[in-house]
């Protein structure tokens, strides 16, 4: 079925997708990432509305094999209601070679060419970035350390069977232990060392001199800012005003950009199914 609404994280997102969309669905901005499944479980159940959403990937998950199409993030009934980008964020796809030349009419190769030597000067920051990334992913959110006990389940109405001094001690030193030793294991010297190593290991330079690898591994947001120099040799004064350039030639040109980039054309496709 159809989306009737589809949910995104900012302006950028809402106005880009807003053109490729066209209406179909209706795009608007639904809050940071963390919220955007809340928002769009509460309007499906709250207002019997087939509501969607699509958020950026980050550090939160390494690429996909499969990078033709968003990834589900979300299933609501067996059915794919939330996608995350398979690229790290909206600005991965404004800075794609194909998309460039057509909006700046510059030649392929030359952008591509800038794109993975501002790929290789991030290589070291990037490797930092995503290893805090994945101890991150590592951390139980605050709301597994429960402050009941987990035979007691969901139920409002029930006491643990043993409500002695010792018991109900014992019962509180285990559980905050437990929860201690996983973060600890995800943020010891080891394990870090461990991710640093693994990461430098795959973002080589030759691994990032791929067009392909650096917008899926690189933020977007850094490659712009590793481009700075070159594009104000090109007449552009900051990363910024670059972006904006592309952003409204995709608002005034979306077939020609959704041409350029297969994943959105399928993700259009899946939305409206």
């Amino acid at each position: 079925m159809p989306l009737s609404e589809l949910l995104v994280e900012g302006n950028l997102d809402a106005q880009v997708l807003g053109a490729v969309f066209a209406g179909r669905p209706p795009v608007r901005i639904g809050g940071d990432k963390r919220s955007l499944k809340g928002r769009a479980r509460d309007q499906r159940e709250r207002a019997r509305v087939d509501v969607g959403y699509v958020r950026d990937r980050d550090f939160d998950y390494d690429p996909p094999k499969d990078v033709t199409q968003p990834t589900v993030d979300w299933l609501d009934n067996k059915a794919a209601m939330g996608w995350r980008w398979c690229r790290h964020e909206i600005e991965n796809y404004l800075v794609d070679p194909s998309l460039v030349s057509k909006a700046m009419g510059w030649p392929v190769q030359e952008f591509s060419d800038q794109l993975v030597a501002a790929a290789k000067q991030i290589r070291y920051y990037e490797i930092a970035r995503w290893t805090v990334g994945v101890a991150r992913r590592a951390l139980p959110p605050n709301y597994e350390l429960e402050t009941r006990p987990p035979e007691i389940g969901k139920s409002e109405f029930r006491l643990p069977d043993e409500l002695t001094e010792a018991a109900m001690f014992d019962w509180a030193q285990r559980h905050i232990h437990s929860f201690a030793d996983r973060v600890n294991k995800a943020l010891g010297k080891d394990s870090i060392e461990n991710s640093l190593k693994r990461l430098a290991n795959l973002l080589t330079d030759a691994f990032l001199g791929d067009v392909a690898n650096a917008l899926l591994w690189c933020s977007g947001k850094d490659l712009l800012t590793a481009l700075s120099v070159w594009l104000r040799s090109q007449g552009i004064p900051s990363a910024g005003d670059f972006r904006a350039r592309v952003r409204d030639w995709l608002i005034q040109n979306p077939e020609d950009a959704v041409a350029s980039l297969p994943e959105w054309q399928r993700f259009r496709e899946v939305v409206r199914s």
